[in-house]
C-alpha cells in the first residue's frame, strides 16, 4: 500500500514537470539600438528557484528585472502564472540570439532578436525621451580641458529618473561636474520638449584614441502609483535611453613647446597684491605679499609654484598654497595662490625681476607667456627722532646759578656795610629769594629721582612679562612685549619692531629672535621653544642709555 503511494506521487511530481512550460516574448520587435526593451519569460506552472541570467550579458546590457506571480481560481480549478521581466538593451546592431534559460528542471527556449542602428538626430527627435551628446573638441592636447554636454529631451513624464556619470575608456582621464543643471523647453517637429542640460569638463591624461561611454537614461513612464495617477490606468513601464558613444584624439604635447611644466589652457594670468606699498616698506617691519596664478581651462591641482624673486636681504615665510576652481562661460577656472611673510632687513631701493611661465594657448594653438612685470621696491630705513634734553645739564644750569649768587652775596654783604637801612632790606629779600630757589631745586632733583626711579621699575616689569610670555612659549607675546620694553630702556629711540632691538643683544639672542619670526610667519607654526630664549634674556645685561643694566639693590640703613 504504501509503495503504490509513494509511486503515484512521483508519477505526478514527473507529470508536473513535464508539463511546466517556459514561453519567451519580446515587447516589440525589431529594437532599435540605445533604447530600451522588454524581455518576458512566463511560465503557467509555479517554479521553485531563481534563474541564471548571466549568459544574456554577451548580447545584451540588463538595466533592471522583475518576477511577478498570480494564482487563480475559476470553477474550484487552480491556475499559477509567473513571469520574468528583464528590461534590457542590445549591445550591437544585427540579428542576435537570446539562449535558453534553465528554469528549474525547464529550460526556455531560444529565440532571435533584430536590432536595427540607432536613430539619426532627425529620427530621434520625434521620441517622446531621447538624448544628445556633445564635446567641445574632439582633438585636444592631453591634460587639456575638453567640455561634455549631456541633455536629456522628454516630451511626457517620467518618474524615478536617472542619468549615467560619463566614463572614460581606452586611456585615463580627469572628469569633474561643471555648474548646475540648467532646465528649460524646446519646440521639436512641433512637439514642446522639457530639456535638462548638464555639462562636464574632462582632462584627458595620456595621448591617443579615448572613448566617452555612452549616457544612460532610466525612468518610468505611465501610472506608478496613486498619487497624481489614473489607478486605473496602465502599469508603469521603464524607459531607458543611450547616448551614442564619443571618440577623443589626444594630441601629445607640441615638441615646440619650451617651458619646464606644460600648461595647455585659453588664458593665465599672474597677479600679486601687498599689505603695504612694495615703495613704503621699512627695515623690519613685517608684511604679507600674495602671488595668484589664475588659468582658464585648467584644474587648480595643475598650477606649478612660482619663484618669489625677492632678494636675499628680505626673510621669507611662505605659507601653505591656497587653491580654488570656478566655474566662468562654461569652463573651468583653476587659482593658485601663494601667501607669505616677508621682512626686508637693509633698506635701500630694490627692483624685483618678471616672473614669466611658458603656457600653450589652446583657442591659438601657439605657445604664449605669462609674465608678472619686474616691481621696484623700495625700504625705508629705521625713523630717528630729536634727542631728549637730559635733567642733569638742568642741573648743572641751577649749580652755576647758585655759584653766581653766592658771589653776589659776598659782594653785596660788603656793600651793606657803606649802605643805609634800605639797602640792607633789599640784601635780605634777595637772598631769601636765592633760599627758595635753591629748594625748587633740591626738590625737582628728587621728583626726577623718583621717576626715574619709577620708569626704572616698569622697565623691570616690563622684562619680566617678555620672560614670563617666552617661559609659555608664546611668540607673538614675545614679540610684543619685547617692543614694549624697548621702548620703556630707550625712550630717546624709535623702536617699533624687534628688528631694531637686534643691535642690542648678543648674536645668541639675535637668533633667537630670527626663530621667533620663523615660528610665526613661516611653514611651521607653534613650534618655537621659549626656555632658551627666556635663559638667555635674564643673563645679558643690555645698555640702557649710557649706563649698563643692573639690579637695584637697597642701600644700607647706616653707610660706613
Amino acid at each position: 500500500m504504501k509503495i503504490h503511494f509513494y509511486l503515484t506521487i512521483f508519477l505526478l511530481t514527473i507529470s508536473q514537470s513535464l508539463l511546466a512550460k517556459v514561453d519567451v516574448s519580446i515587447d516589440r520587435d525589431p529594437v532599435v539600438m540605445d533604447e530600451s526593451f522588454q524581455l518576458i519569460f512566463e511560465s503557467d506552472e509555479q517554479i521553485d528557484g531563481q534563474p541564471d541570467f548571466n549568459t544574456l550579458k554577451k548580447s545584451l546590457t540588463i538595466i533592471n528585472s522583475s518576477n511577478r506571480s498570480s494564482t487563480q481560481i475559476i470553477n474550484g480549478k487552480i491556475t499559477h502564472k509567473q513571469q520574468w521581466v528583464l528590461t534590457a538593451l542590445a549591445n550591437k546592431a544585427g540579428v542576435i540570439e537570446i539562449p535558453s534559460i534553465k528554469f528549474d528542471k525547464t529550460y526556455s527556449p531560444a529565440v532571435k532578436l533584430r536590432v536595427i542602428n540607432a536613430k539619426t538626430k532627425s529620427q530621434r527627435i520625434t521620441d517622446d525621451v531621447y538624448l544628445e551628446t556633445s564635446l567641445s573638441t574632439d582633438s585636444p592636447y592631453v591634460q587639456a580641458q575638453v567640455v561634455l554636454t549631456i541633455k536629456l529631451y522628454r516630451a511626457i513624464a517620467t518618474s524615478n529618473s536617472s542619468l549615467s556619470d560619463p566614463s572614460i575608456s581606452g586611456g585615463q582621464a580627469v572628469i569633474e561636474k561643471l555648474g548646475e543643471d540648467k532646465s528649460y523647453e524646446q519646440r521639436n517637429q512641433g512637439r514642446v520638449y522639457n530639456v535638462v542640460e548638464r555639462q562636464y569638463v574632462i582632462f584627458p591624461q595620456n595621448s591617443g584614441k579615448l572613448n566617452v561611454e555612452p549616457i544612460v537614461f532610466q525612468g518610468q513612464t505611465g501610472n506608478a502609483g496613486f498619487f497624481g495617477r489614473d489607478p486605473f490606468g496602465p502599469p508603469a513601464q521603464t524607459i531607458v535611453k543611450r547616448s551614442e558613444s564619443l571618440t577623443l584624439d589626444v594630441k601629445p604635447i607640441p615638441a615646440s613647446f619650451t617651458g619646464s611644466t606644460w600648461l595647455p589652457a585659453e588664458n593665465i594670468s599672474i597677479k600679486e597684491t601687498w599689505s603695504v606699498s612694495p615703495e613704503k616698506l621699512t627695515a623690519g617691519d613685517a608684511v604679507t605679499r600674495i602671488i595668484i596664478l589664475e588659468a582658464t581651462g585648467l584644474a587648480a591641482s595643475q598650477l606649478p609654484q612660482l619663484s618669489s624673486g625677492l632678494p636675499n636681504s628680505f626673510k621669507q615665510y611662505p605659507d601653505q598654497p591656497e587653491f580654488e576652481e570656478i566655474q566662468v562661460n562654461q569652463s573651468v577656472v583653476g587659482v593658485r595662490r601663494e601667501k607669505m611673510a616677508v621682512i626686508p632687513t637693509v633698506d635701500g631701493s630694490y627692483l624685483l625681476p618678471a616672473i614669466q611661465m611658458p603656457w600653450w594657448n589652446t583657442k591659438k594653438d601657439q605657445q604664449e607667456i605669462a609674465e608678472l612685470p619686474e616691481r621696484k621696491i623700495i625700504v625705508n630705513p629705521l625713523a630717528n627722532t630729536p634727542v631728549k634734553t637730559d635733567l642733569t645739564d638742568e642741573a648743572k644750569a641751577s649749580e652755576s646759578e647758585l655759584e653766581l649768587g653766592s658771589s653776589v652775596i659776598s659782594k653785596e654783604s660788603q656793600t651793606l656795610k657803606q649802605q643805609g637801612f634800605w639797602q640792607w632790606l633789599a640784601v635780605v629779600i634777595f637772598v631769601l629769594w636765592l633760599l627758595t630757589l635753591f629748594a625748587w631745586y633740591r626738590s625737582s632733583k628728587h621728583i626726577h629721582s623718583e621717576n626715574k626711579h619709577s620708569k626704572q621699575n616698569h622697565a623691570n616689569k616690563l622684562k619680566q612679562v617678555v620672560i614670563q610670555a617666552a617661559n609659555q612659549n608664546d611668540a607673538k607675546a614675545v614679540r610684543e612685549a619685547l617692543v614694549k620694553w624697548g621702548q620703556a630702556n630707550w625712550p630717546d629711540e624709535v623702536i617699533n619692531s624687534t628688528h631694531q632691538l637686534k643691535t642690542k643683544m648678543n648674536t645668541e639672542l639675535q637668533k633667537e629672535l630670527d626663530l621667533i619670526d620663523a615660528s610665526l610667519y613661516g611653514k611651521t607654526k607653534n613650534n618655537w621653544q621659549g626656555e632658551q630664549f627666556s635663559q638667555l634674556f635674564k643673563a645679558q645685561k643690555f645698555n640702557v642709555g649710557n649706563k649698563i643694566e643692573s639690579e637695584r639693590k637697597l642701600e644700607p640703613l647706616y653707610k660706613t
